[in-house]
């Protein structure tokens, strides 16, 4: 048994590794909506998603396979001086989601060497359930 939650462990550490991103969200309005649901829809005019990045990229580029743009979205990071807005790129290789290059943002506009955050707004609607 000892074993066996040993390699549980293992597993669940190496799942963590490969993700680098997390995600959440806020809605501008809820009305309507079940107050103790799960998660919040994606909903292009109400939903913000708040993408915690966790690793800094090798390449300086984030990669969110998850976001799927339209043509009001936006993004900021959550820089040490207040909010910085960001360009994105929508790569074949996303499949419909978006990349974000870092590489002209100085070290000292992030606010950790550990993490940042990055605020999108706009982002098409999705009916997924995660």
């Amino acid at each position: 048994m000892i074993r066996a939650m040993e390699l549980f462990g293992n597993f669940i550490s190496i799942i963590y590794s490969l993700v680098d991103y997390r995600y959440t969200s806020q809605l501008r309005n809820s009305t309507g909506l079940d107050p103790y649901r799960l998660y919040n829809p994606q909903q292009q005019d109400n939903t913000i998603i708040y993408a915690f990045v966790l690793q800094y990229p090798d390449d300086n580029l984030v990669k969110l396979y998850h976001v799927i743009p339209a043509s009001k979205t936006t993004v900021n990071l959550f820089g040490s001086s207040g909010l910085i807005p960001l360009s994105y790129s929508t790569p074949a290789s996303l499949n419909g989601g978006i990349q974000l290059d870092i590489t002209g943002i100085g070290w000292t506009k992030f606010p950790s060497p550990a993490a940042f955050v990055l605020k999108i707004e706009y982002a098409a609607d999705q009916n997924v359930v995660p």
